[in-house]
């Protein structure tokens, strides 16, 4: 089933142009790494179309397909996404030194916390996520 998915998900890509090479696949979660969580999220917006065509043409064909996000639920997933992409890039940038200075973390923290205020998400979800985050950073 997997590689069947796989292969229509990359034929809907190939439908809109894309090249060998260039398909994208869905990303895991992987439990010890929050970030992973993250580019799921960011992965399953971007090919948010093709699960839908995917979804749409095998409905009929097997019981076990699952039902595809709404409009609204695809909204709020990305309200989600574009909280938590300032504390991915937190955690990307820290991670890249083997020691980090004071110096550095507080004024990172700082910007981070600043992108985050600046959103204005549409969900109650996200919007409770926001205080959460910037309670955190606080």
């Amino acid at each position: 089933k997997s590689t069947k998915a796989c292969d229509l998900l990359r034929n809907s890509q190939r439908v809109e142009g894309k090249k060998d090479g260039q398909f994208l696949k869905p990303v895991l979660d992987v439990r010890t790494r929050w970030n992973s969580s993250f580019y799921m999220i960011e992965r399953f917006i971007l090919l948010a179309s093709h699960f839908s065509q995917v979804l749409l043409t095998e409905s009929g064909k097997t019981r076990d397909i699952p039902d595809m996000v709404t409009s609204s639920e695809l909204r709020c997933i990305e309200d989600i996404c574009s909280l938590l992409r300032p504390i991915e890039q937190l955690t990307r940038e820290l991670s890249t030194e083997k020691f980090v200075m004071s110096s550095k973390v507080i004024p990172i923290i700082f910007c981070t916390r600043n992108e985050i205020v600046k959103q204005d998400p549409n969900f109650a979800i996200a919007k409770n996520l926001k205080l959460k985050i910037i309670e955190e950073l606080d």
